[in-house]
């Protein structure tokens, strides 16, 4: 709406992040899965694992650590954060 805009103008992760009912910081970590959804499993010795997953199409039902990692890795913790 012409009143939000403003808002959405200020901040346009912030405004739409509020829509999905989600955090700026949960946004920006779906955002990156729905651009590449590869699993963002890190090691120190190769890097990101970076087998497809399937993308998660709602903001509000991604999961970090679960819908951004290949089944080998859902509740692993990295070696290297992501």
């Amino acid at each position: 709406p012409l009143n939000e805009a403003q808002r959405y103008l200020q901040d346009p992760l912030t405004y739409i992040a509020a829509h999905c009912g989600v955090s700026k910081a949960h946004y920006e970590r779906w955002l990156e899965h729905w651009r590449l959804p590869v699993c963002t499993h890190s090691t120190t010795v190769d890097g990101r694992c970076a087998k497809p997953v399937e993308p998660v199409p709602d903001p509000a039902a991604f999961r970090s650590g679960i819908n951004d990692h290949c089944e080998a890795h859902q509740g692993v913790s990295s070696s290297v954060g992501h």
